[in-house]
């Protein structure tokens, strides 16, 4: 997943891409959202939106790779965070855990090439 935010836009770009257990690209989809919202509820709505499009599809059992590791660790703990962003946490918890899909979210570090 990635988030990109467009200020003179007003607008956040979300790029969710799907690849199977051996890394071959499955499929993209990229998203646009209005208004202009802050990085850490962009990034949450990122991981939001790649879950709902994993359970539209059929997916079970997947790794939801990051490269916000806040977000990551928000998914990962069980803390209570009584913001809007937290409010996302919580729903992107109670998606994955209602699919039944024994997936999770983990951090990776995105290196510059």
């Amino acid at each position: 997943m990635y988030t990109s935010f467009f200020s003179h836009h007003n607008r956040v770009g979300i790029g969710i891409c799907i690849k199977d257990e051996m890394g071959l690209f499955v499929g993209a989809k990229t998203l646009w959202l209005e208004p202009l919202m802050s990085v850490r509820v962009g990034e949450a709505k990122a991981l939001l939106d790649a879950i709902l499009w994993s359970i539209e599809l059929g997916f079970d059992r997947i790794i939801f790779s990051i490269d916000a590791k806040y977000v990551a660790d928000s998914f990962n703990s069980w803390t209570h965070d009584r913001t809007k962003y937290g409010d996302i946490i919580r729903q992107c918890r109670c998606l994955v855990e209602y699919s039944r899909s024994n997936s999770h979210v983990e951090f990776f570090k995105r290196e510059a090439s």
